[in-house]
């Protein structure tokens, strides 16, 4: 049995030199966290250790993204009694047990604004 191996032609001057955008659709590769990288000489790496930089960037960017993303909850809980009962006018506002209820049900739209933000985005 004969291998045969095709050598490519050299390109020519008159074909486009590949451009940086070229090379970031064509050979992009996301960088992959390497878990293994400890040397197995060690008896029990800590849990931390041998995780590469871009994994520890990547926890801290979400971590952010979840604090920010809940901060506007958390504020609207401070505020949602007086909110509601402003909202509800002199008669209905009044009505302490009234404005609990019409707060757990718009809070209970926010987080269903959530999840469904979570599962179509």
């Amino acid at each position: 049995m004969r291998l045969v191996f095709r050598v490519a032609p050299e390109p020519s001057r008159t074909t486009r030199r590949p451009t940086r955008a070229d090379q970031h659709t064509t050979n992009f590769r996301p960088p992959r966290c390497n878990l293994l990288r400890m040397p197995m000489t060690q008896a029990s790496p800590r849990w931390y250790q041998g995780v590469d930089r871009y994994c520890w960037v990547v926890l801290i960017v979400a971590a952010l993204g979840w604090m920010f993303d809940t901060m506007d909850q958390n504020l609207f809980t401070l505020v949602r009694n007086n909110s509601i009962a402003d909202l509800l006018g002199p008669v209905r506002g009044t009505d302490a047990a009234y404005v609990k209820f019409i707060g757990s049900w718009v809070t209970a739209a926010f987080l269903v604004g959530w999840s469904v933000g979570g599962f179509v985005f």
